[in-house]
């Protein structure tokens, strides 16, 4: 069996500043025991990707990698 290496959703939130919902991609390779994540955001429209990467992700971003790294740490059959 092929282990999930994918995962993609849409996002949208209650009170946002820019319109249409976002698809995120999270797709999962490993290479010599160490896995690489990639996301890719696609915006519903140009202005919605422009209103949003004004915004300081870069703290939620590595927030959420590092309570990720947390859960796959205590996941048994998961190598940290």
């Amino acid at each position: 069996m092929t282990p999930p290496h994918r995962l993609v959703y849409t996002e949208l939130f209650d009170d946002q500043s820019y319109p249409g919902e976002t698809l995120v991609d999270h797709e999962f390779t490993e290479l010599a025991g160490c896995t690489t994540v990639t996301t890719t955001l696609r915006f519903a429209t140009p202005d919605g990707r422009a209103t949003a990467l004004r915004y300081p992700m870069a703290r939620g971003v590595t927030e959420s990698y590092i309570r990720l790294a947390g859960l796959l740490a205590t996941t048994p059959g998961v190598k940290p």
